[in-house]
């Protein structure tokens, strides 16, 4: 999903990825979730979103600039 906040356009992508001891909230922390991130290669993915998004709005905005325009991205995990 692609969304607009503060003039800025963001990468929203659910993952629903399961993360080994999911017993409880905490297995969730910082450091499993990157991990995951990295067993799947989702900086990569982010990336790519990120070259598409932006080869997009540099043909359809006039003033664009990466810096002026793109926020990034979020993954967000879904239990």
């Amino acid at each position: 999903m692609i969304f607009l906040h503060d003039n800025l356009y963001y990468i929203a992508d659910w993952k629903t990825t399961t993360i080994k001891g999911q017993e409880s909230f905490s297995t969730y922390s910082t450091q499993r979730i990157e991990n995951n991130m990295i067993d799947h290669n989702y900086h990569l993915q982010g990336l790519i979103y990120t070259v598409a998004l932006y080869l997009y709005l540099d043909s359809v905005k006039d003033d664009f600039e990466y810096d002026k325009h793109i926020g990034g991205y979020y993954y967000l995990y879904v239990r």
